[in-house]
Formats: C-alpha cells, sequence, structure tokens
C-alpha cells in the first residue's frame, strides 16, 4: 500500500503544473524579482526532491514485496519469469497514463527495466 502513498503527489501532478505554468509566466518578465524566481525555482526543486525521495522509498517497498514473491516462486519452483502477469501489468501501466502529461512508452520502459531487475533477482534463488 506504500507504494501508492509515494506516488500519491504525482497524482496531484495536474495542480503542480498549472502552479508551475503560472510560475513560467511570473518569471519570464511580468514583475517578478530574482530573487523571488530563485526562492520559486528552490520551492520547485525541493518538491521534486521530496518526490524523488518518496519514489526510491516506493521503489524499496516494491522490491521488498517482490522478493516475498521470488521466494514464493523458489519454493513452489515456479518459473521466474510470469509473461501473462507482466504484459497485463504493463497494459495497466499504459492505461494509467490516459489523461496524464506521461508519455505510456517511457511509463512501459521504466516498468520493464524495474521487472528486468526483478526477474534477475529471482533467478539467484535456489529452485
Amino acid at each position: 500500500m506504500f507504494w501508492f502513498a509515494a506516488l500519491r503527489p504525482l497524482l496531484v501532478y495536474t495542480q503542480i503544473y498549472d502552479s508551475f505554468c503560472v510560475f513560467s509566466m511570473n518569471f519570464r518578465g511580468y514583475g517578478m524579482t530574482s530573487e523571488l524566481a530563485k526562492k520559486k525555482l528552490l520551492d520547485a526543486r525541493r518538491m521534486i526532491d521530496e518526490i524523488d525521495s518518496k519514489l526510491v522509498d516506493g521503489l524499496n517497498e516494491r522490491f521488498i514485496l517482490t522478493h516475498m514473491v521470488g521466494l514464493l516462486k523458489a519454493e513452489y519452483k515456479l518459473d521466474p519469469i510470469d509473461e501473462i502477469r507482466e504484459a497485463e501489468k504493463l497494459a495497466a501501466l499504459r492505461a494509467l497514463c490516459e489523461g496524464k502529461n506521461l508519455n505510456p512508452d517511457f511509463v512501459e520502459e521504466l516498468f520493464r527495466r524495474i521487472m528486468e531487475e526483478v526477474v534477475k533477482n529471482h533467478r539467484n534463488f535456489d529452485r
């Protein structure tokens, strides 16, 4: 469940993006002082750093859970790759990109890489 909580800031991305657009208009010469621009930039970067930290925490939690899955697969002599599950998961992730400012190809590539790492880890378990 933490995985979803870690991504919660991304769910309000549109609100952040809207704020950033306002920031951008102000930054382009609509009266923003250089000190105010620096402060807003630092604030935006702080928010990015917080999201990055939550993404790393969520990824850690995900790998803890996939480690447990790997142990179960090893115990029951199951294949480390579940191609049906992987295809369903990637399709679901692509669908989650709809209506968001996210490139589904990028999201799929990112999760394919995560899944490759999981399978690599699962292959290290004794079967």
